[in-house]
Protein backbone atom coordinates (compact mmCIF):
# COMPACT_ATOMS: atom_id res chain seq x y z
CA UNK A 1 0.00 0.00 0.00
CA UNK A 2 1.15 3.68 -1.00
CA UNK A 3 -0.07 6.98 0.95
CA UNK A 4 0.01 8.54 -2.44
CA UNK A 5 -3.74 9.36 -4.30
CA UNK A 6 -2.46 9.26 -8.29
CA UNK A 7 -3.98 12.64 -9.92
CA UNK A 8 -4.30 13.20 -13.70
CA UNK A 9 -1.19 14.57 -14.14
CA UNK A 10 0.67 11.23 -12.54
CA UNK A 11 -1.09 8.83 -14.41
CA UNK A 12 0.42 11.03 -17.83
CA UNK A 13 3.98 10.94 -16.25
CA UNK A 14 3.07 7.04 -15.74
CA UNK A 15 2.14 6.27 -19.04
CA UNK A 16 4.56 8.10 -21.04
CA UNK A 17 7.56 6.91 -18.85
CA UNK A 18 6.14 3.15 -20.09
CA UNK A 19 5.25 4.12 -23.60
CA UNK A 20 9.13 5.78 -23.88
CA UNK A 21 10.83 3.58 -21.32
CA UNK A 22 12.27 6.46 -19.48
CA UNK A 23 11.99 9.92 -18.97
CA UNK A 24 14.46 12.21 -18.27
CA UNK A 25 14.39 15.35 -15.41
CA UNK A 26 14.50 17.96 -18.07
CA UNK A 27 11.88 15.83 -20.01
CA UNK A 28 9.27 15.75 -17.48
CA UNK A 29 10.01 19.51 -16.54
CA UNK A 30 8.93 20.68 -20.24
CA UNK A 31 6.06 18.41 -20.89
CA UNK A 32 4.23 18.94 -16.98
CA UNK A 33 5.32 22.29 -15.99
CA UNK A 34 2.18 24.40 -17.13
CA UNK A 35 3.93 27.97 -16.22
CA UNK A 36 6.72 28.01 -19.08
CA UNK A 37 6.92 31.26 -20.92
CA UNK A 38 6.14 29.94 -24.43
CA UNK A 39 8.81 28.49 -26.16
CA UNK A 40 11.05 29.57 -23.16
CA UNK A 41 11.44 26.80 -20.82
CA UNK A 42 11.49 27.66 -16.61
CA UNK A 43 13.20 25.00 -15.88
CA UNK A 44 14.43 26.19 -12.29
CA UNK A 45 10.77 26.54 -11.10
CA UNK A 46 9.49 23.56 -12.89
CA UNK A 47 12.19 21.45 -11.11
CA UNK A 48 11.03 23.29 -8.03
CA UNK A 49 7.74 22.55 -8.83
CA UNK A 50 7.47 18.85 -9.61
CA UNK A 51 10.71 17.84 -7.55
CA UNK A 52 8.31 17.00 -4.67
CA UNK A 53 6.05 15.21 -6.32
CA UNK A 54 8.59 12.92 -8.67
CA UNK A 55 10.19 12.05 -5.00
CA UNK A 56 6.59 10.45 -3.99
CA UNK A 57 6.18 8.88 -6.90
CA UNK A 58 9.65 7.16 -6.25
CA UNK A 59 9.32 6.96 -3.03
CA UNK A 60 6.11 4.84 -2.95
CA UNK A 61 7.26 2.65 -6.18
CA UNK A 62 5.30 4.56 -8.57
CA UNK A 63 8.88 5.07 -10.67
CA UNK A 64 12.13 4.31 -10.37
CA UNK A 65 14.98 6.60 -10.28
CA UNK A 66 18.14 5.99 -12.62
CA UNK A 67 21.44 8.08 -13.26
CA UNK A 68 21.73 7.65 -17.29
CA UNK A 69 25.79 8.14 -17.89
CA UNK A 70 25.71 10.67 -21.41
CA UNK A 71 29.81 11.94 -21.71
CA UNK A 72 32.67 11.31 -19.19
CA UNK A 73 31.34 12.91 -15.77
CA UNK A 74 27.80 14.94 -17.24
CA UNK A 75 24.86 12.28 -16.19
CA UNK A 76 21.42 12.34 -16.77
CA UNK A 77 18.47 11.59 -14.27
CA UNK A 78 15.93 9.54 -15.36
CA UNK A 79 12.56 7.96 -14.57
CA UNK A 80 11.36 4.75 -14.98
CA UNK A 81 8.13 2.52 -14.77
CA UNK A 82 7.92 1.35 -11.36
CA UNK A 83 5.81 -1.77 -10.35
CA UNK A 84 3.24 0.39 -8.50
CA UNK A 85 3.27 2.50 -11.53
CA UNK A 86 3.45 -0.05 -14.12
CA UNK A 87 0.23 -1.54 -11.67
CA UNK A 88 -1.83 1.91 -11.61
CA UNK A 89 -1.57 2.05 -15.38
CA UNK A 90 -2.12 -1.48 -16.51
CA UNK A 91 0.46 -1.07 -19.46
CA UNK A 92 0.95 -4.97 -20.09
CA UNK A 93 4.27 -4.18 -21.71
CA UNK A 94 5.83 -2.51 -18.55
CA UNK A 95 4.44 -5.16 -15.85
CA UNK A 96 6.37 -8.28 -17.99
CA UNK A 97 7.58 -9.87 -15.40
CA UNK A 98 7.54 -6.80 -12.75
CA UNK A 99 6.90 -9.13 -9.78
CA UNK A 100 10.53 -10.17 -10.32
CA UNK A 101 12.45 -8.58 -7.72
CA UNK A 102 15.18 -8.32 -10.90
CA UNK A 103 12.61 -6.26 -13.16
CA UNK A 104 13.92 -2.79 -12.49
CA UNK A 105 17.39 -3.93 -12.11
CA UNK A 106 17.20 -5.41 -15.69
CA UNK A 107 14.97 -2.33 -16.84
CA UNK A 108 17.57 -0.34 -15.52
CA UNK A 109 20.66 -1.91 -16.90
CA UNK A 110 18.89 -2.33 -20.84
CA UNK A 111 18.18 1.38 -20.37
CA UNK A 112 21.92 2.27 -19.28
CA UNK A 113 23.25 0.03 -22.45
CA UNK A 114 21.63 2.26 -24.97
CA UNK A 115 20.32 5.67 -22.80
CA UNK A 116 23.06 8.23 -24.43
CA UNK A 117 21.17 7.52 -27.79
CA UNK A 118 17.74 7.32 -26.71
CA UNK A 119 18.05 10.49 -24.57
CA UNK A 120 19.14 12.27 -27.89
CA UNK A 121 15.81 10.50 -29.90
CA UNK A 122 14.00 11.01 -26.87
CA UNK A 123 14.75 15.13 -26.69
CA UNK A 124 13.45 15.16 -30.32
CA UNK A 125 10.44 13.22 -29.49
CA UNK A 126 9.48 15.57 -26.46
CA UNK A 127 10.39 18.71 -28.58
CA UNK A 128 7.39 18.02 -31.34
CA UNK A 129 5.38 17.14 -28.41
CA UNK A 130 5.67 20.58 -26.83
CA UNK A 131 5.65 21.99 -30.56
CA UNK A 132 1.93 20.21 -31.22
CA UNK A 133 1.12 22.37 -27.91
CA UNK A 134 2.79 25.72 -29.24
CA UNK A 135 2.27 25.67 -33.05
CA UNK A 136 -1.36 26.18 -34.14
CA UNK A 137 -0.80 24.35 -37.42
CA UNK A 138 1.40 21.50 -36.36
CA UNK A 139 0.06 18.53 -34.77
CA UNK A 140 2.13 15.23 -33.72
CA UNK A 141 -0.79 11.92 -34.65
CA UNK A 142 1.71 9.18 -33.59
CA UNK A 143 4.77 8.18 -32.43
CA UNK A 144 6.65 4.72 -32.08
CA UNK A 145 9.97 4.75 -29.92
CA UNK A 146 13.13 3.63 -30.11
CA UNK A 147 12.25 0.10 -28.14
CA UNK A 148 9.40 -0.58 -29.87
CA UNK A 149 10.63 0.82 -33.54
CA UNK A 150 11.37 -2.48 -35.05
CA UNK A 151 10.30 -3.95 -38.23
CA UNK A 152 11.06 -6.68 -40.27
CA UNK A 153 11.75 -8.19 -44.00
CA UNK A 154 10.91 -11.65 -44.63
CA UNK A 155 14.36 -13.20 -46.25
CA UNK A 156 14.28 -17.31 -46.97
CA UNK A 157 13.92 -18.60 -43.47
CA UNK A 158 15.07 -15.52 -41.62
CA UNK A 159 13.80 -11.69 -40.89
CA UNK A 160 15.79 -8.68 -41.42
CA UNK A 161 15.65 -6.41 -38.93
CA UNK A 162 14.83 -2.46 -39.75
CA UNK A 163 15.33 -0.36 -36.19
CA UNK A 164 15.41 2.74 -36.54
CA UNK A 165 15.14 5.15 -33.66
CA UNK A 166 11.95 7.25 -33.86
CA UNK A 167 9.00 6.93 -36.07
CA UNK A 168 6.72 9.63 -36.09
CA UNK A 169 3.73 10.98 -37.82
CA UNK A 170 2.29 14.40 -37.68
CA UNK A 171 0.32 17.34 -39.72
CA UNK A 172 1.79 20.71 -40.55
CA UNK A 173 -0.38 22.88 -42.58
CA UNK A 174 -1.87 20.53 -44.64
CA UNK A 175 -4.96 17.67 -43.98
CA UNK A 176 -2.20 15.56 -45.82
CA UNK A 177 0.33 13.90 -42.99
CA UNK A 178 3.98 12.91 -43.30
CA UNK A 179 5.76 10.50 -41.38
CA UNK A 180 9.04 9.61 -40.34
CA UNK A 181 11.61 7.51 -39.27
CA UNK A 182 14.63 8.78 -37.63
CA UNK A 183 17.85 7.67 -37.01
CA UNK A 184 20.50 9.06 -34.37
CA UNK A 185 24.04 8.59 -35.53
CA UNK A 186 26.88 8.95 -32.40
CA UNK A 187 29.98 8.70 -35.15
CA UNK A 188 29.93 4.97 -33.70
CA UNK A 189 29.35 3.04 -37.06
CA UNK A 190 32.02 2.74 -39.53
CA UNK A 191 31.08 2.69 -43.41
CA UNK A 192 30.39 -0.64 -43.41
CA UNK A 193 27.69 -0.63 -40.96
CA UNK A 194 25.85 2.13 -42.38
CA UNK A 195 25.58 0.97 -45.60
CA UNK A 196 23.43 -2.34 -43.97
CA UNK A 197 21.15 0.36 -42.13
CA UNK A 198 20.68 1.85 -45.49
CA UNK A 199 20.52 -0.83 -47.26
CA UNK A 200 17.61 -2.40 -44.60
CA UNK A 201 15.64 0.49 -45.08
CA UNK A 202 15.75 0.30 -49.09
CA UNK A 203 14.34 -3.71 -48.12
CA UNK A 204 12.24 -2.54 -45.95
CA UNK A 205 10.69 0.69 -48.92
CA UNK A 206 10.78 -2.32 -51.67
CA UNK A 207 9.31 -4.97 -49.14
CA UNK A 208 5.91 -2.37 -49.27
CA UNK A 209 5.62 -4.20 -45.80
CA UNK A 210 5.29 -1.15 -43.88
CA UNK A 211 1.35 -0.21 -45.70
CA UNK A 212 0.96 -2.80 -42.65
CA UNK A 213 2.90 -1.93 -40.16
CA UNK A 214 2.23 1.49 -40.29
CA UNK A 215 -1.11 1.49 -41.86
CA UNK A 216 0.28 4.35 -44.41
CA UNK A 217 0.29 4.39 -48.03
CA UNK A 218 3.72 6.14 -48.02
CA UNK A 219 6.69 4.80 -47.15
CA UNK A 220 8.10 7.19 -44.11
CA UNK A 221 10.95 10.03 -44.89
CA UNK A 222 14.23 8.88 -43.41
CA UNK A 223 16.09 11.55 -41.60
CA UNK A 224 19.57 11.30 -40.37
CA UNK A 225 21.05 13.49 -37.69
CA UNK A 226 24.49 13.60 -37.09
CA UNK A 227 27.03 14.88 -34.30
CA UNK A 228 28.67 16.85 -36.78
CA UNK A 229 29.64 18.14 -39.92
CA UNK A 230 32.39 16.16 -41.21
CA UNK A 231 30.33 13.28 -39.52
CA UNK A 232 26.99 14.50 -41.78
CA UNK A 233 29.62 14.62 -44.85
CA UNK A 234 31.07 11.21 -44.52
CA UNK A 235 27.05 9.98 -43.81
CA UNK A 236 26.45 11.06 -47.19
CA UNK A 237 28.73 9.28 -49.32
CA UNK A 238 27.69 6.43 -47.40
CA UNK A 239 23.91 7.09 -48.59
CA UNK A 240 25.50 7.47 -52.13
CA UNK A 241 27.44 4.41 -52.18
CA UNK A 242 24.80 2.38 -51.05
CA UNK A 243 22.37 3.42 -53.56
CA UNK A 244 25.11 2.99 -56.11
CA UNK A 245 26.46 -0.50 -54.46
CA UNK A 246 22.64 -1.69 -54.21
CA UNK A 247 21.33 -4.85 -56.13
CA UNK A 248 18.17 -5.96 -55.04
CA UNK A 249 14.61 -5.00 -56.50
CA UNK A 250 12.88 -1.82 -57.75
CA UNK A 251 16.57 -0.35 -58.54
CA UNK A 252 15.19 2.58 -59.64
CA UNK A 253 13.13 2.74 -56.90
CA UNK A 254 15.56 2.60 -54.49
CA UNK A 255 17.97 5.02 -56.23
CA UNK A 256 15.02 8.11 -56.05
CA UNK A 257 14.51 7.40 -51.74
CA UNK A 258 14.75 10.71 -50.30
CA UNK A 259 17.06 10.96 -47.28
CA UNK A 260 17.07 14.22 -44.87
CA UNK A 261 19.95 14.99 -43.55
CA UNK A 262 21.30 17.50 -40.56
CA UNK A 263 23.57 18.10 -38.04
CA UNK A 264 22.56 17.98 -34.28
CA UNK A 265 23.10 21.60 -34.36
CA UNK A 266 21.29 21.99 -37.43
CA UNK A 267 18.05 20.86 -35.86
CA UNK A 268 18.82 22.31 -32.42
CA UNK A 269 18.58 18.76 -30.96
CA UNK A 270 19.30 19.43 -27.36
CA UNK A 271 17.28 22.59 -27.30
CA UNK A 272 15.50 21.34 -24.20
CA UNK A 273 18.47 20.80 -21.77
CA UNK A 274 19.64 24.16 -23.06
CA UNK A 275 15.84 25.43 -22.14
CA UNK A 276 14.06 25.89 -24.92
CA UNK A 277 11.76 24.45 -27.41
CA UNK A 278 12.97 24.83 -31.05
CA UNK A 279 10.95 24.98 -34.86
CA UNK A 280 13.90 24.10 -35.81
CA UNK A 281 12.95 20.76 -36.71
CA UNK A 282 10.70 22.35 -39.07
CA UNK A 283 12.65 24.69 -41.04
CA UNK A 284 14.16 23.67 -43.67
CA UNK A 285 17.51 23.39 -42.33
CA UNK A 286 18.33 19.57 -43.92
CA UNK A 287 19.91 18.14 -47.16
CA UNK A 288 19.88 15.37 -49.09
CA UNK A 289 22.94 13.14 -49.83
CA UNK A 290 24.60 15.18 -52.41
CA UNK A 291 24.52 18.60 -49.71
CA UNK A 292 21.06 20.09 -51.58
CA UNK A 293 18.91 22.03 -49.19
CA UNK A 294 15.55 20.25 -48.49
CA UNK A 295 12.12 22.11 -47.09
CA UNK A 296 11.45 20.02 -43.06
CA UNK A 297 10.81 15.93 -43.70
CA UNK A 298 7.59 17.09 -41.39
CA UNK A 299 6.03 19.38 -43.97
CA UNK A 300 3.28 17.48 -46.62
Amino acid sequence: MTNVVLTPRDIEILRLASRIGFLTETQICALFYSKHNGFELDLYHARGSLARRIKQLVDNGYLAKSTIPVSGTINRVAYLLGPNGAEAIRDTRGVEGHADPRWLAKRSGDLLIRSRHDIIATNFLVNLMMLSKLVPDFTLLDWIPDRDCRFYVPRGNKKLIVNPDLYVSVINGSPDGSTLFLQVDRDTLDNKSLRIMMLRFFQYGVSRIYKTDLSSPRFPRICIAAPSASRLDLIRSAVIAAKENYSGAEPAHVSRMPFWLATFDNVEINSLDRGFVTRKPLDPVWVNEFGKPLPSPLLP
